[in-house]
């Protein structure tokens, strides 16, 4: 449920912050998220390259992961593609909205439905982008057991237990376990804290509960929508703290094969 506590931050922040100057350093943090197309490429001459490898399961001369690790690492620089292009959108139309003018009980204008759209559909692929973070640990750490089964939130909560805990998962998992503090005071650019327990709430309630942008009062919940560039705050931010620790999570794997 929305509370008053995050409206507050919300009209606090559309008060406070210059707009075109937190649109851009927005921007330029999501586009500092960069990868190498070419990391997991093994080039055989005359600028062809190894798609793939299939091997039979009793082959054991074949390190079968490396092409897991190649199909992951596609696949996430496919998903950061289709990221930046919403938090791009999104951001376009949010800050040509008429934010002096933000009713959160009237329906969005056409500028931030546009922007609702686009932040939303960014919300739902960096949940993913977690989900592929858990895989490469996965494949390294568990020897890719079970991984339709693979949940981030608990394989990271697991992996932080016993006498040895793996120190990314413990970083990780502070991270994403981590609450926004009572009354924080924050400098400008400044992350904020709580970032992705705001974000998981905020995806959790568009799928199995009501939108958290369309405002309701009753029984069900009370929910006020708050303006996309409060939210886009969180999951820009969200997002890069992911793409960190899969940065972390790739250098540890390409280690391997340097050594």
């Amino acid at each position: 449920m929305q509370t008053i506590y995050e409206l507050k931050w919300g009209i606090l922040f559309m008060e406070k912050v210059v707009m075109h100057e937190e649109e851009k350093r927005l921007r330029d943090l999501f586009e500092s998220v960069q990868y190498d197309s070419d990391l997991f490429k093994v080039y055989v001459g005359g600028g062809k390259y190894i798609m793939g490898f299939m091997s039979p399961a009793s082959n054991n001369n074949v390190d079968k992961s490396f092409f897991i690790y190649k199909t992951l690492y596609d696949t996430v620089i496919d998903l950061d593609r289709k990221i930046k292009k919403s938090f791009d959108l999104a951001l376009r139309w949010e800050y040509s909205s008429d934010i002096d003018h933000f009713n959160m009980v009237s329906p969005p204008r056409p500028e931030e439905d546009e922007a609702i759209y686009y932040t939303e559909n960014a919300v739902f692929r960096t949940s993913v982008l977690w989900d592929l973070l858990a895989q490469l640990y996965n494949v390294k750490y568990k020897n890719n057991q079970n991984p339709d089964k693979v949940y981030y939130h608990t394989l990271f909560h697991n992996d932080t237990q016993g006498k040895h805990p793996n120190p990314l998962a413990q970083k990780i998992y502070k991270y994403i376990t981590e609450v926004e503090e009572e009354n924080p005071i924050y400098e400008k650019g400044e992350f904020w804290k709580g970032n992705h327990e705001y974000v998981s709430e905020y995806r959790n309630k568009m799928t199995h509960r009501n939108s958290p942008n369309v405002t309701t009062m009753s029984n069900y919940d009370f929910e006020l929508r708050m303006p996309m560039r409060y939210v886009l705050k969180r999951v820009i931010e969200d997002y890069v703290k992911a793409s960190e620790f899969i940065k972390q999570m790739l250098n540890e794997i390409v280690s391997e094969y340097d050594e």
